[in-house]
C-alpha cells in the first residue's frame, strides 16, 4: 500500500487527477508494464491547512502554499527495488520494460509521466520492470503550470529542468530521466575494475547530486550533466566495469542525441549551407554533415521509439555477463577530498569540451556562458535519491 499527500492545485480551474484516476485511464488504453491497482482514494479529514493561513495578518512573508491531500493506493503487486537486479541485463531489460510503458502511455493514453527515476521502477519476480508511481503524472491535453516548482527527482531530471526551473516539463526531459536512471544505477551498483576507488565514485556521483543556488535564486543544478553531455564520456570519463557489459556501450549511444541538444550548430553555421555542398569543400561538407546528424538526433528526441529500438538491439547483442549482480555496499567517499576531485573532474570535463569545440568548424563555436562552480552536496543515503517537489 503506498500512503502519501498527494499534491492538490490552488489554482482556479485546474484539477489534479488522483494516482488511481491515472491508472484506470492507463489501463483502459491497454498499456502494458504497469502495476495492477486494488483501490485508491482520500483519507477522509486529511487536508492540509497551512495553505489556509498564507494571508494571515501576523504573517510577514506571503509564500505559495500548495494544498495536498492525505491518500492512499494499493497495488496488486509489490516488486522489489531496481537496485537489486540479478545482472545487467535484467537493470537494462527492466528500464526497457518502463520505457514501453512510458511510451504507450504517451501515444496512446496521452499522458506524461514526468518522474522517472529508480525509485519508480520496480523489478517483478520474474525479472520484468514495471513503471510505478504516476502521481506526478499529466494530461497532454492540460495546458499550462500547475505551480511554480519542478517536476521530478532531482538525481534524474533532464540539466534543462534543473538549470532552468521555470521550464516547460516535456517527453525529451522523461527520455533523459531514462538515460540517467541507467547512469546512475551503473555508477552506485555494478562492481568496477579496482583501479576505480571510493572518491573516484563520490567525484562521479557530482553529475547527479550537484546543486547550487544562486542569491535570490531558485536551487539550481544540471551543469555537471550539461558538460558530460556535451563534452565527456557518459557518465564517467573514469568508470569501468568488474565484468565487461554492453551496458557501457548502450549508455554512450543513448546520450549521443542529447550533445546536439545542448551544443547545437549556431545559426550562422547553418546559413553557411542552406543546400549540400559538393565534396571537393571538405570544411562545407563537414559542417553540413553535423548539421544533418543534429537535425536527426533532435527528431530522435521527439519520439521514444530510437530509444525503445536502441536498447532492444543492445539486449539483443551477445556478450551480457552473468555475474555482475548489483552490489548494494560499494562505498562512495564525500568530504575530505571530494570538493577537490570534484573541481579537477569539472575542469578535466571542461578542457574535454574546449577541445572539442576547437576541433570543429570555426562558424560552428558556439558562445556559452560561464556557470558557477557547483558545491559539493551532502553524503547521501544509498539507493533514496532526494526528491525536489512535483510542479510544472
Amino acid at each position: 500500500m503506498k500512503d502519501t499527500w498527494r499534491f492538490l492545485s490552488d489554482l482556479p480551474d485546474v484539477e489534479v487527477k488522483a494516482e488511481h484516476e491515472i491508472y484506470a485511464i492507463l489501463h483502459e488504453h491497454g498499456t502494458p508494464n504497469i502495476p495492477e491497482h486494488v483501490a485508491g482514494g482520500d483519507v477522509g479529514g486529511g487536508r492540509t491547512q497551512a495553505q489556509d493561513l498564507v494571508d494571515a495578518p501576523w504573517l510577514c512573508v506571503k509564500p505559495r502554499i500548495s494544498p495536498y491531500q492525505h491518500y492512499r493506493l494499493v497495488h496488486r503487486i509489490v516488486g522489489r527495488p531496481l537496485f537489486k537486479f540479478e545482472c545487467t541485463k535484467q537493470l537494462v531489460t527492466a528500464v526497457f520494460d518502463a520505457l514501453k510503458a512510458h511510451s504507450h502511455a504517451f501515444t496512446s493514453a496521452k499522458i506524461l509521466h514526468r518522474d522517472i527515476s529508480a525509485g519508480n521502477i520496480i523489478l517483478t519476480d520474474e525479472g520484468s520492470g514495471l513503471l510505478i508511481d504516476w502521481e506526478l503524472a499529466k494530461l497532454m491535453k492540460e495546458v499550462g503550470s500547475r505551480r511554480p516548482d519542478r517536476t521530478g527527482t532531482w538525481q534524474f531530471m533532464s540539466a534543462n529542468l534543473l538549470q532552468h526551473p521555470g521550464k516547460m516539463h516535456t517527453l525529451t526531459d522523461d527520455l533523459e530521466s531514462f538515460l540517467h536512471v541507467l547512469g546512475w544505477m551503473m555508477l552506485c551498483y555494478v562492481p568496477a575494475s579496482d583501479r576505480y576507488q571510493a572518491h573516484d565514485r563520490g567525484i562521479d556521483m557530482q553529475v547527479f547530486d550537484q546543486q547550487y543556488q544562486p542569491l535570490g535564486r531558485s536551487q539550481l543544478g544540471g551543469h555537471q550533466k550539461h558538460l558530460v553531455l556535451t563534452g565527456g564520456k557518459y557518465p564517467s570519463l573514469h568508470f569501468r566495469p568488474r565484468c565487461k557489459t554492453p551496458l557501457s556501450e548502450l549508455l554512450g549511444e543513448l546520450s549521443k542525441p542529447f550533445k546536439s541538444l545542448y551544443d547545437p550548430p549556431t545559426q550562422e553555421a547553418r546559413n553557411r549551407v542552406q543546400v549540400r555542398p559538393d565534396h571537393s569543400d571538405r570544411e562545407l561538407y563537414r559542417l553540413w554533415d553535423s548539421i544533418d546528424q543534429c537535425d536527426q538526433d533532435i527528431r530522435h528526441l521527439q519520439s521514444p521509439a530510437w530509444f525503445i529500438d536502441e536498447i532492444k538491439k543492445a539486449l539483443d547483442k551477445e556478450g551480457w555477463p552473468t555475474n555482475d549482480e548489483a552490489d548494494v555496499n560499494l562505498p562512495i567517499a564525500s568530504g575530505g577530498e571530494t570538493d577537490r576531485q570534484m573541481k579537477i573532474k569539472t575542469s578535466q570535463l571542461q578542457d574535454m569540451h574546449s577541445a572539442i569545440e576547437m576541433s570543429k568548424a570555426p562558424s560552428m563555436k558556439s558562445k556559452r556562458a560561464a556557470s558557477p562552480t557547483p558545491e559539493p552536496s551532502a553524503k547521501r543515503r544509498r539507493g533514496t535519491p532526494s526528491a525536489s517537489g512535483s510542479g510544472i
